[in-house]
C-alpha cells in the first residue's frame, strides 16, 4: 500500500500543486522523518549496524544471492534464510527475499 506522505510527495513532484513548489518534493521526506516510508522497523540482522562508537561496522557478510561479501550497513536478513545485500534486494522482481512487514 502506498503510504499518503508518498502519494503527496509524488504530487508535488510532478507539479499538481504547481511549478513553484515542485522542487520541494525531497523536503516532505524531511519534514515527516522518512516514518511514513519505511515499512520494516528492523532488518533482521542480528548484528547492529553501528559499532559501540558509532560508526557502520565493518563486519562482513556474504550475500545469498550473489555470493558476494558486503560490509554489515548493506545488508538485510533475506526471506529465504541468510542475508542477502541491497543490490540483489532491489533487483528481486518477485519479492522472495522481502521480509515481512512489522
Amino acid at each position: 500500500m502506498t503510504s499518503p506522505s508518498s502519494i503527496l510527495s509524488i504530487s508535488v513532484y510532478f507539479g499538481l500543486f504547481g511549478a513553484a513548489v515542485r522542487p520541494c518534493s525531497p523536503l516532505l521526506a524531511v519534514v515527516t522523518r522518512g516514518r511514513f516510508h519505511l515499512r520494516r522497523t528492523d532488518d533482521g540482522v542480528a548484528e547492529p549496524i553501528l559499532d559501540e562508537d558509532g560508526n557502520p561496522s565493518g563486519t562482513r557478510y556474504d550475500c545469498v544471492v550473489c555470493g558476494e561479501s558486503y560490509e554489515r550497513p548493506e545488508v538485510v536478513a533475506s526471506a529465504q534464510g541468510g542475508e542477502i545485500c541491497s543490490p540483489c534486494l532491489s533487483a528481486d522482481r518477485e519479492g522472495r527475499h522481502v521480509l515481512p512487514a512489522t
